[in-house]
């Protein structure tokens, strides 16, 4: 499937105008609860506001764009989404992170990609996506051990070492270019 054309004839093609308004929604394994969506697909350009789901929380935007028109095809994906449980979201993406970090959050994101097959929108995603949690953070795990637990084992999220820590903000803000994602920034604030 990542491999396969995304059939751009049947995209140029499609012309509807539908919303969207579910109480759970399930996609390839990511629960995402209650969703509320406006979608409009008309010659080739597909654009979907979703101004609700429950995993990204209820307040804010997720904007999704796709031309087909475009060559190479071009897809887009911009929010600003508010309150977000920010453990719901990690866990949905990765299940071993979801007690990591907790509290709520603001999600602004903003990326671009090009590409006929999955893959290729996939090996050219880029943008930024920034995180604050502006109320505080808690984080299940101990910071003055990640160093050297970060020099000796795999790398992911089960190796990390227990603990508690309560962040009074935390920022973090990271870069995708060409469908890899680095962190370029991650600041908080505690108390000792």
């Amino acid at each position: 499937l990542i491999n396969e054309d995304l059939n751009l004839e049947l995209w140029r093609a499609m012309d509807a105008d539908l919303r969207l308004s579910v109480k759970k929604l399930r996609f390839d394994g990511l629960e995402l609860g209650a969703v509320a969506a406006t979608i409009t697909a008309k010659s080739g350009k597909l654009f979907a506001d979703v101004p609700r789901s429950d995993v990204l929380g209820r307040a804010g935007r997720l904007q999704i764009g796709f031309d087909a028109s475009a060559n190479p095809p071009i897809g887009k994906v911009r929010g600003l989404v508010e309150h977000p449980v920010v453990s719901g979201v990690l866990g949905n993406i990765f299940p071993n992170a979801a007690d990591i970090v907790s509290g709520r959050a603001q999600a602004r994101i903003d990326l671009l990609a090009s590409g006929a097959t999955l893959r290729q929108l996939g090996g050219t995603l880029s943008g930024e996506i920034a995180v604050t949690m502006p109320e505080g953070a808690r984080l299940q795990t101990d910071l003055r051990q990640i160093k050297e637990v970060a020099a000796s084992s795999p790398p992911g999220w089960s190796s990390l070492p227990a603990g508690r820590l309560f962040l009074n903000s935390l920022m973090a803000r990271a870069l995708v270019k060409d469908g890899t994602i680095a962190v370029e920034q991650i600041q908080g604030t505690a108390e000792d």
